[in-house]
C-alpha cells in the first residue's frame, strides 16, 4: 500500500520502506536525546553559546538561516543550547538520512500536531490510537466548541505575549 504526500510521485510515495525509515529516524533521535533527568537539570540544559558556537554543533541545520527567515535577521548575543551533545548527534543522524525521510518525518510531525483540530476521516486512525493510549473509547471526540476555545485561547495568548 502507498499514499502520496504531495504531487511529486517520485519522492512522496508513503511506502513501507519509507515508513520504516521515518520510524528509524525518530528512534535514532530519541536514542540521542538526553535522559529526562539531565533534560530537567538546569546545570546540564543551561548552555549559553554564541550563534557561531551553536552553528558548529549541527552543520545540517542553519540557525542563522532560521533567524533570518523567521526573525528578520535578529542576531542574539547568546543562544541557550539545551544539549550540545544532542545537536552534534542530530547532525550525524540527519546527514545519514535521506531528504525524503526527513521531509516525510516533518510532514508526520505536522499531522500529529494538528490532527486534533482537523475534522477529516484521514486523521481518524491517529485519533483512535491516541484515545486508546489514554484509555478512552476509540471514537470519542472532544466537543468541537472546546477545541475552538482552546485554539483561540492559545493563539490569543501568543498574540498578547509580545505586548506584555
Amino acid at each position: 500500500m502507498s499514499f502520496m504526500l504531495d504531487g511529486d510521485e517520485s519522492s512522496s510515495i508513503l511506502s513501507k520502506d519509507l515508513v520504516d525509515s521515518v520510524v528509524a529516524l525518530e528512534k535514532s533521535m530519541a536514542n540521542a536525546a538526553p535522559d529526562p533527568e539531565d533534560a530537567a537539570d538546569v546545570t546540564k540544559y543551561y548552555n549559553p553559546r554564541t550563534l557561531k558556537d551553536t552553528e558548529a554543533y549541527n552543520s545540517e541545520i542553519s540557525i542563522t538561516h532560521i533567524l533570518n527567515t523567521f526573525a528578520g535577521g535578529y542576531k542574539p548575543s547568546k543562544i541557550i543550547v539545551g544539549s550540545p551533545s544532542y545537536l552534534k548527534e542530530l547532525s550525524k543522524i540527519l546527514k545519514s538520512s535521506s531528504r525524503n525521510t526527513i521531509k516525510t518525518y516533518l510532514v508526520w510531525k505536522v499531522v500529529q500536531s494538528w490532527a486534533g483540530a482537523v475534522e477529516d476521516p484521514a486523521v481518524q486512525p491517529l485519533l483512535r490510537f491516541r484515545n486508546k493510549l489514554q484509555g478512552k473509547a476509540p471514537d470519542v471526540k472532544q466537543e468541537r466548541w472546546r477545541t475552538c476555545v482552546s485554539t483561540v485561547g492559545n493563539d490569543l495568548g501568543k498574540q498578547q505575549a509580545p505586548s506584555l
